[in-house]
C-alpha cells in the first residue's frame, strides 16, 4: 500500500508481516524482534546496523542499560534506551541526519526494560512518525524478561515482527498519512490489543481504516471497533476501507441498522 509523507514530501510503501531475517530493512520498516540472549541480540542488531552503513543512514543503537559492551561496528551512535523517548527529539535527528548529507537514520533499541501497555502506547504513537520519515527501526525484547501477554502486545503494534511460535500477521498500525491498517484476525485473543491500538486514535474527525488485509474479524473485535466509533460519535467517525463480505456480514447481522459512527466505503 502508498501512501503520501506529508512531512518529507514523498510516496512510500510500507511492509507488514513476518521477517525471519534482521536484514532487507528500508526506509519506513518498523520490526519487532524477540530475542534469547544478548549474542543473538547483539548479532541481530550488527547485520540491521551494518545494512544502513552501507546505505549511507545515520546509525543509532540505544541500549537498555544492561551493561553490554560496544558494538563492533563505525559510525554508530550509542545511548541509553530512553534518550529518544519524545517524537520531536527523533524528528530533529532525522532532519539534522538529512541536511548532513545522511539518507536517513537507523535506530535499534533493546527496549527489554521498557515494555508495558504504556510503551506499546508510545510505539503507536511513534509508528506515525516511522511511517512519514526516512526512519527504519528495529526494537528488540528478550523473551526471557517479557510476560507472554505483553510480547504479544508488542508483535501486535509492529507492522514488521519476527515470527514466534504461532504468532502471525496480526496488528493494527497507523499508515503515515492520517489512517490505519488492520491486518491477519482479530478476534477474542487480540481485541484488548485492539482497544489499546484504536485509543491512541485522535480523538476526533474521520480517520480511515484500511481493513482489505483483515483475513478474519470476529464479534469482539467488531464490538471493539463500535465501541471506539461511539466514543467518536458525533465529533467524527471510522471509515472501513476494503471490508470483505465476511466483515460486511458480521456487522450487518450484529448491528441491524448500522451505526452511525462507523462507515463501510
Amino acid at each position: 500500500m502508498s501512501v503520501t509523507d506529508v512531512h518529507y514530501g514523498m510516496t512510500v510503501s510500507r511492509r507488514t508481516g513476518p521477517v525471519a531475517v534482521p536484514s532487507g530493512c528500508g526506509r519506513h520498516d518498523h520490526l519487532s524482534w524477540p530475542y534469547l540472549g544478548s549474542e543473538s541480540w547483539r548479532g541481530a542488531v550488527t547485520t540491521f546496523l551494518r545494512e544502513g552503513q552501507e546505505r549511507g543512514e545515520r546509525l543509532l543503537y540505544l541500549a537498555a542499560g544492561t551493561g553490554d559492551g560496544p558494538l563492533d561496528l563505525d559510525g554508530v551512535t550509542e545511548l541509553r534506551a530512553g534518550a529518544l523517548n519524545r517524537l520531536e527529539i527523533i524528528e530533529r535527528l532525522v532532519d539534522d541526519a538529512v541536511a548532513g548529507g545522511h539518507t536517513g537514520v537507523r535506530i535499534a533499541v533493546d527496549t527489554t526494560s521498557l515494555v508495558g501497555r504504556d510503551f506499546a502506547r508510545y510505539e503507536l504513537v511513534a509508528d506515525g512518525l516511522i511511517a512519514r520519515a526516512p526512519l527504519v527501526v528495529m526494537c528488540g525484547y528478550d523473551l526471557s524478561s517479557v510476560a507472554p501477554d505483553l510480547a504479544a502486545l508488542l508483535d501486535f503494534v509492529h507492522p514488521l515482527r519476527r515470527p514466534r511460535g504461532c504468532a502471525g500477521g496480526d496488528g493494527a498500525y497507523p499508515d503515515g498519512a492520517g489512517g490505519w491498517w488492520m491486518t491477519g484476525v482479530l478476534d477474542l485473543c487480540n481485541a484488548d490489543h485492539l482497544q489499546l491500538a484504536l485509543s491512541t486514535m485522535p480523538p476526533t474527525g474521520e480517520v480511515r481504516i484500511d481493513v482489505s488485509q483483515l483475513r478474519f474479524c470476529d464479534a469482539a473485535a467488531t464490538r471493539v471497533l463500535l465501541r471506539a466509533a461511539s466514543r467518536r460519535h458525533p465529533a467524527g467517525r471510522l471509515v472501513l476501507c476494503g471490508a470483505s463480505p465476511l466483515l460486511r456480514r458480521v456487522l450487518e447481522v450484529g448491528w441491524p441498522g448500522g451505526h452511525p459512527g462507523l462507515v463501510l466505503r
